[in-house]
């Protein structure tokens, strides 16, 4: 009984929202989700693809990432994504990636939403004090419904959309970023249409001391209040780094932790939800460049 109960608070508080802005709140890093979210202005790992794509252009090696979670600890939501990010010498950084996210209810899946992406990242103006970079990802989104109770068939969409990045470095401890999701408002559905909402992200990130990141924020999707973002970063030691952070609308508190070895990187975050409850997320990512480094050492 309680299991159905969470069960229909969910179809109430997130099917709808799904509905109204699916392929969009999943969070897909988890170092970023322990930070609040708010990595538009610093995204300078393999995740940049999901955040803003002319982060990529930051990376000097390969890296290689997949990610877990069951949005508010509940059984019959759950959430995959992967990513991978190759630098090249003349074109910039090129990343792929997959999420799927799904609903199933004793053994049914009653919603599969599922996203291929391909990004690219380049830097276009790079000097002493200050660089310049820019990035698209091209999206293609597919949305599966199950079955209806009453023998209706379900449906299967696609659609494709662009998102467009731009990441300014200022003096080495200072970035500025700038990220469209969904620039090209992709839409879903023939009779009755449903787009994705355009989300437009403006964000900075601060390095006052070596090993500690600030953070801060916005994201504006059109209709809806403008939501905050804010978090920290503290390297604490050389493999360890924790993490807090914050976001308005809803209102969630996050915390993350991280831990490196020879090039892998374990990383946890907790989003607190005040009326769904926590959010548990797991990451594991490689970087080649740390790797090689450790055994030149």
């Amino acid at each position: 009984m309680k299991k159905l109960l969470a069960f229909l608070i969910v179809l109430i508080l997130v099917i709808p929202m799904s509905g109204r802005a699916a392929f969009d709140d999943m969070r897909p890093s988890a170092r970023a989700r322990g930070m609040g979210n708010a990595f538009v202005g610093l995204a300078n790992d393999a995740t940049a693809i999901f955040y803003n794509p002319a982060g990529l252009a930051q990376l000097s090696q390969i890296e290689l990432y997949t990610t877990y979670q069951k949005p508010f600890g509940l059984e019959f939501l759950k959430y995959y994504g992967i990513a991978a990010a190759f630098p090249t010498s003349r074109f910039g950084t090129f990343a792929v990636s997959g999420q799927q996210f799904g609903v199933n209810y004793r053994d049914v899946e009653l919603e599969t939403e599922l996203t291929m992406s391909l990004a690219q990242g380049i830097t276009i103006m790079d000097d002493v004090h200050s660089s310049l970079a820019v990035g698209y990802t091209i999206n293609y989104f597919q949305l599966k419904f199950a079955e209806s109770v009453g023998g209706v068939a379900g449906s299967d969409q696609g659609a494709l959309g662009v998102d467009m990045g731009v990441l300014a470095k200022i003096r080495n401890r200072t970035t500025v970023g700038f990220a469209v999701r969904n620039l090209s408002s992709p839409k879903f559905g023939d009779l009755v249409q449903k787009d994705l909402q355009r989300r437009l992200s403006f964000g900075l990130s601060y390095e006052p001391y070596s090993g500690v990141r600030t953070m801060g924020a916005l994201e504006k999707k059109i209709g809806y209040e403008t939501r905050g973002l804010a978090g920290v970063e503290a390297q604490i030691f050389d493999f360890v780094a924790l993490r807090l952070g914050l976001q308005s609308y809803p209102n969630y508190l996050t915390a993350g932790l991280g831990l490196k070895y020879f090039g892998g990187t374990f990383d946890y975050a907790m989003a607190y939800h005040p009326v769904l409850g926590p959010t548990h997320q797991f990451a594991l990512s490689y970087s080649f460049e740390s790797a090689l480094k450790k055994v030149e050492k």
